[in-house]
């Protein structure tokens, strides 16, 4: 395939953007002649050019023809809408953690089959039954088998309801926890 030749230039805005945050016009001025100056194909990425509104990824490498440097390829990636999503991610986990951490009561999520096994429970469960999450999610039936025998037949007859199309309704019932004591839920 053939290769192009052209100097390599870059836009006035890249090299004078306003105080980018760990990388300098002039650090990328270098980077730039330090591809150049490569005398083998090698792909080289700087690591990023943060100005206050983008976020870029910058990589670049030197094309050659015949052995001869004729120019670099530059790809200029613009990350800034995944890293403001990413950050956006974060914050809406670490929100979610520490409610799921101080609620005072037990949160869970579970399969909407016959078994209605479990697919989540908060870390409160430790805290408020003396099981850990790990112990209801590993045994489908671990939770129905620490529901107090005389609760379970109302149980399974909501559950039934439920897979007919009805809607989900509170429900209290005992819970023995890891002590044997009877709460109630």
């Amino acid at each position: 395939h053939r290769h192009m030749d052209f100097p390599l230039r870059l836009p006035s805005h890249w090299l004078s953007a306003p105080k980018p945050k760990g990388k300098t016009p002039g650090a990328l001025r270098s980077f730039v002649d330090s591809v150049m100056s490569y005398t083998k194909m090698d792909l080289r990425t700087v690591e990023l050019f943060e100005t206050p509104r983008r976020t870029l990824v910058i990589s670049a490498t030197p094309l050659d023809e015949d052995g001869r440097l004729t120019g670099a390829m530059v790809v200029v990636d613009d990350i800034s809408e995944r890293r403001r999503l990413e950050a956006a991610v974060r914050a809406s986990e670490a929100r979610l953690a520490h409610l799921l951490r101080k609620a005072p009561t037990v949160i869970y999520t579970a399969r909407a089959e016959r078994d209605f096994a479990a697919t989540f429970y908060s870390p409160t469960v430790r805290e408020l039954l003396g099981w850990s999450p790990e112990q209801f999610l590993q045994d489908a039936a671990f939770w129905f088998d620490h529901i107090h025998p005389d609760d379970r037949g109302a149980l399974v007859a909501e559950w039934d309801r439920l897979a007919q199309g009805g809607s989900l309704r509170d429900q209290e019932y005992r819970v023995v926890n890891r002590s044997g004591q009877t709460r109630w839920t």
